[in-house]
Protein backbone atom coordinates (compact mmCIF):
# COMPACT_ATOMS: atom_id res chain seq x y z
CA UNK A 1 0.00 0.00 0.00
CA UNK A 2 1.62 3.43 -1.21
CA UNK A 3 0.42 6.78 0.43
CA UNK A 4 0.08 9.93 -1.11
CA UNK A 5 0.22 12.83 0.93
CA UNK A 6 -0.84 16.24 0.39
CA UNK A 7 -0.65 19.36 2.14
CA UNK A 8 -3.77 20.74 3.44
CA UNK A 9 -2.67 24.33 2.70
CA UNK A 10 -3.37 25.62 5.59
CA UNK A 11 -0.12 26.81 7.61
CA UNK A 12 1.14 23.92 10.60
CA UNK A 13 -1.83 21.64 9.56
CA UNK A 14 -1.28 17.91 8.72
CA UNK A 15 -1.12 17.04 5.09
CA UNK A 16 -4.42 15.18 4.05
CA UNK A 17 -2.87 11.34 3.99
CA UNK A 18 -4.76 9.44 1.35
CA UNK A 19 -3.74 5.39 1.02
CA UNK A 20 -3.33 4.41 -2.66
CA UNK A 21 -2.52 1.12 -3.71
CA UNK A 22 0.84 0.63 -5.72
CA UNK A 23 -2.20 -0.41 -8.70
CA UNK A 24 -4.10 3.12 -8.14
CA UNK A 25 -0.99 4.74 -7.84
CA UNK A 26 0.18 3.88 -11.41
CA UNK A 27 -3.35 4.17 -13.05
CA UNK A 28 -3.57 7.66 -12.15
CA UNK A 29 -1.52 9.21 -15.35
CA UNK A 30 -3.82 6.83 -17.28
CA UNK A 31 -7.04 7.55 -15.79
CA UNK A 32 -6.00 11.19 -15.60
CA UNK A 33 -4.72 11.94 -19.61
CA UNK A 34 -6.94 9.08 -21.37
CA UNK A 35 -10.06 10.70 -22.91
CA UNK A 36 -12.19 7.70 -21.34
CA UNK A 37 -12.30 5.45 -18.80
CA UNK A 38 -12.65 2.52 -20.85
CA UNK A 39 -9.21 3.74 -23.00
CA UNK A 40 -7.97 4.29 -19.32
CA UNK A 41 -8.76 0.76 -18.21
CA UNK A 42 -7.15 -0.68 -21.15
CA UNK A 43 -4.23 1.40 -21.38
CA UNK A 44 -3.37 0.86 -16.90
CA UNK A 45 -4.24 -2.75 -17.76
CA UNK A 46 -6.89 -2.89 -15.23
CA UNK A 47 -10.88 -3.81 -15.45
CA UNK A 48 -13.50 -1.15 -16.32
CA UNK A 49 -15.50 -1.87 -13.36
CA UNK A 50 -12.16 -1.77 -11.32
CA UNK A 51 -11.61 2.08 -12.64
CA UNK A 52 -15.66 2.43 -11.98
CA UNK A 53 -15.17 0.81 -8.22
CA UNK A 54 -12.02 3.79 -7.72
CA UNK A 55 -14.00 6.66 -8.75
CA UNK A 56 -15.92 5.92 -6.14
CA UNK A 57 -12.79 6.44 -3.37
CA UNK A 58 -12.57 9.75 -2.09
CA UNK A 59 -9.14 9.01 -1.91
CA UNK A 60 -8.41 8.14 -5.39
CA UNK A 61 -10.95 10.75 -6.79
CA UNK A 62 -8.63 13.54 -5.06
CA UNK A 63 -5.52 12.34 -5.81
CA UNK A 64 -6.79 11.93 -9.68
CA UNK A 65 -8.00 15.60 -9.45
CA UNK A 66 -4.13 16.52 -8.28
CA UNK A 67 -2.71 14.59 -11.15
CA UNK A 68 -5.54 16.30 -13.49
CA UNK A 69 -3.87 19.70 -11.88
CA UNK A 70 -0.67 18.93 -12.39
CA UNK A 71 -1.04 18.15 -15.94
CA UNK A 72 -2.61 21.26 -16.50
CA UNK A 73 -0.23 23.35 -15.44
CA UNK A 74 2.12 21.61 -17.24
CA UNK A 75 0.22 22.39 -20.65
CA UNK A 76 -0.67 25.60 -19.76
CA UNK A 77 3.08 26.86 -19.54
CA UNK A 78 3.43 24.99 -22.72
CA UNK A 79 1.01 26.83 -24.41
CA UNK A 80 2.34 30.54 -22.74
CA UNK A 81 5.76 29.60 -24.38
CA UNK A 82 4.49 28.72 -27.93
CA UNK A 83 2.10 32.01 -27.63
CA UNK A 84 5.37 33.46 -27.17
CA UNK A 85 6.91 32.32 -29.82
CA UNK A 86 4.11 32.99 -32.24
CA UNK A 87 3.68 36.81 -31.24
CA UNK A 88 7.79 37.03 -31.83
CA UNK A 89 7.13 35.18 -35.32
CA UNK A 90 3.78 37.66 -35.66
CA UNK A 91 5.79 40.53 -34.77
CA UNK A 92 8.10 39.61 -38.14
CA UNK A 93 5.38 39.05 -40.18
CA UNK A 94 4.12 42.57 -39.63
CA UNK A 95 7.29 44.17 -41.11
CA UNK A 96 7.26 41.78 -44.18
CA UNK A 97 7.63 43.21 -47.39
CA UNK A 98 5.03 40.67 -48.72
CA UNK A 99 1.36 42.59 -48.24
CA UNK A 100 -0.50 39.52 -48.06
CA UNK A 101 1.11 38.23 -45.23
CA UNK A 102 1.26 41.40 -43.79
CA UNK A 103 -2.30 42.27 -44.22
CA UNK A 104 -2.76 38.60 -42.58
CA UNK A 105 -0.43 39.26 -39.32
CA UNK A 106 -2.49 42.67 -38.98
CA UNK A 107 -5.38 40.66 -39.16
CA UNK A 108 -4.59 38.12 -36.19
CA UNK A 109 -2.86 40.78 -34.38
CA UNK A 110 -5.80 42.67 -34.30
CA UNK A 111 -8.07 39.60 -33.41
CA UNK A 112 -5.99 38.65 -30.62
CA UNK A 113 -5.88 42.12 -28.98
CA UNK A 114 -9.92 42.24 -29.63
CA UNK A 115 -9.88 38.50 -27.99
CA UNK A 116 -7.93 39.94 -25.12
CA UNK A 117 -9.65 43.05 -24.01
CA UNK A 118 -13.28 40.51 -23.76
CA UNK A 119 -11.24 38.36 -21.92
CA UNK A 120 -10.20 41.14 -19.79
CA UNK A 121 -13.73 42.29 -19.21
CA UNK A 122 -15.02 38.74 -18.40
CA UNK A 123 -12.55 38.82 -16.16
CA UNK A 124 -13.69 41.90 -14.03
CA UNK A 125 -16.86 41.10 -14.44
CA UNK A 126 -16.30 37.55 -12.60
CA UNK A 127 -14.70 39.56 -9.70
CA UNK A 128 -17.28 41.52 -9.07
CA UNK A 129 -20.15 39.10 -9.05
CA UNK A 130 -17.36 37.13 -6.38
CA UNK A 131 -17.47 40.02 -4.40
CA UNK A 132 -21.58 40.51 -4.79
CA UNK A 133 -21.60 36.37 -3.58
CA UNK A 134 -19.27 37.13 -0.82
CA UNK A 135 -21.61 40.12 0.48
CA UNK A 136 -24.67 38.15 0.18
CA UNK A 137 -23.15 34.83 2.06
CA UNK A 138 -22.10 37.59 5.09
CA UNK A 139 -25.25 39.08 4.57
CA UNK A 140 -26.98 35.32 5.73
Amino acid sequence: MSTIERNSGASGAKPLVYPLSKRQADALPHVALAPTLKQAARNAGVSYATIRRWMDDLGFRSELERVKEAAAAVMRAKLQELALKSAANLDEFLDSDNDALRLRATAIAIEAAAKAERDQEIRKRLIHLNRAFAMIRNIR
